[in-house]
């Protein structure tokens, strides 16, 4: 098992078990989720409206944690199901 998927399948648990907050809005993350390839993890809502004013703004969005940058077509939506 690769190291984001490790994270992905430990993120899923730590969500359907209420014990993770997303870092944009403070609120326990519900599913569905995204985690990014940093394996940081937040709200759908959040982090498409957040990719949303990067992209308004021109810029390549980046994890508001860890400011790794990403693209938001290659995040997967998790919580359907997926694990």
């Amino acid at each position: 098992m690769s190291q984001l998927a490790f994270i992905r399948s430990s993120t899923a648990q730590l969500v359907n078990d209420g014990n993770i907050s997303c870092p944009i809005c403070m609120d326990d993350i519900h599913p569905p989720f995204r985690v990014l390839p940093c394996g940081h993890s937040y709200c759908v809502v959040c982090i498409d409206e957040y990719c949303k004013v990067a992209s308004r703004n021109g810029v390549s969005p980046f994890c508001p944690m860890c400011h790794r940058h990403f693209q938001i077509e290659n995040v997967n939506e998790m919580g359907n199901g997926e694990a």
